[in-house]
């Protein structure tokens, strides 16, 4: 993931400590002080880390992502079934929060959204930002386990039920942005679109006028013939704002812009 990287390996050939990126000379003999070290390095730490202390874990945890250590993921989620307070420990928290692609249940996610309040206060996160996080885990949560059992891709069907099981309030925006994502990934412009214009012709009642911009701003060039554009533009300039700002004409032109 970064040049240079460095991998320490024992006489066996096994892999015990990485260090990525560029460091000082000075600084490298430490990364290399840390790799003879068995209860520092990579592979200890990981022989240890079911049974750490949350804040140790923690420690370990944001180590290990700075190392793209990909077997991290597998453990946090081991470590973080066996937690009992999670909701109550700032650091559990934090690993949540800054180090965890995938949930290990949806219970905990659930939990987390239940008490996004309690959550905010514990970890001292500004709700906007933990709102922002659990729309995140949830659809990670919904990619991880909702695929397609012959061909291995996404259920979309599934994906959207889930989310709006889970994350409601969002889910109207966050299905219909996931799914245009997944056809355009795959060069499937013709179900993007049909995705696209119905999101739109749905949004002035579905949707709050941010997430309808944030929707054309992201996928509007990818549907760039005359009427498409036409179509992207009319729901932004016909969007029903109880209060207008000020800066409201300002936006709907800068999405032309950004667009074009």
């Amino acid at each position: 993931t970064s040049f240079p990287q460095s991998l320490f390996m024992d006489d066996n050939g096994k892999i015990v400590h990485k260090s990525l990126g560029f460091v000082k000379a000075e600084d490298f003999l430490e990364v290399g002080k840390t790799a003879m070290n068995p209860d520092l390095r990579m592979s200890g730490m990981k022989d240890k880390a079911l049974s750490m202390k949350p804040e140790d874990f923690l420690s370990f945890a944001i180590s290990s992502i700075q190392n793209g250590d990909r077997e991290y993921e597998t453990i946090a989620r081991e470590y973080l079934s066996k937690q009992t307070d999670i909701l109550t420990n700032k650091a559990l928290l934090d690993v949540i929060m800054q180090t965890v692609d995938v949930l290990p249940s949806e219970k905990l996610l659930t939990d987390l959204i239940n008490n996004k309040e309690k959550v905010a206060e514990v970890g001292a996160y500004p709700m906007a930002e933990l709102d922002v996080r659990l729309v995140s885990l949830s659809v990670a949560y919904a990619n991880f386990h909702f695929k397609n059992a012959e061909t291995g891709a996404p259920d979309l069907v599934a994906i959207e039920a889930f989310l709006f099981k889970v994350i409601p309030q969002k889910a109207f925006f966050t299905s219909n942005y996931y799914a245009i994502e997944h056809y355009l990934r795959n060069n499937d412009k013709e179900n993007a679109f049909k995705r696209y214009e119905s999101f739109l012709k749905e949004a002035s009642t579905k949707t709050s006028f941010n997430e309808l911009c944030n929707m054309v701003i992201q996928f509007g060039s990818a549907f760039a013939e005359e009427d498409q554009l036409k179509k992207s533009f009319e729901s932004v300039d016909n969007f029903p704002i109880k209060e207008p700002k000020n800066t409201d004409a300002f936006q709907k032109n800068l999405i032309r812009v950004l667009v074009y």
